[in-house]
């Protein structure tokens, strides 16, 4: 019996250094796969960041576009300018109407945005 308990007790004690010995490598695994996990996330968060930005200046390249286009239209003389008379002969910015715009409407506009006081 005694032989039995010390032949136990070595299987143990193999087996405690093999679970210790497991255990090393998996903490080693761990690092590693945390390691290429920062790396996979600092390259996603740049990824991300440059189709925000790419999609920010599409945007303001569309915004811009659109802005010279209805300039355009509404500078009828090709003066690059926009005169009183040109902004009250553009239907283009009155909305819904379609009726042409008024003088008032354009003294409205006008101050509303600052332009005139």
């Amino acid at each position: 019996m005694l032989n039995d308990l010390e032949e136990k007790k070595k299987q143990l004690e193999e087996l405690d250094k093999k679970l210790t010995a497991e255990s090393a490598k998996l903490e080693t695994l761990l690092k590693v796969k945390e390691e290429a996990e920062a790396s996979e996330r600092e390259a996603k968060d740049k990824y991300d960041q440059m189709i925000k930005e790419l999609k920010e200046k599409h945007a303001n390249e569309v915004m811009i576009e659109k802005s010279e286009e209805a300039f355009k239209e509404i500078d009828s003389d090709s003066s690059g300018g926009v005169s009183f008379e040109e902004l009250i002969a553009c239907t283009s910015i009155d909305g819904p109407n379609q009726c042409g715009v008024s003088e008032t409407e354009v003294k409205e506009c006008l101050i509303t945005t600052s332009v005139i006081q």
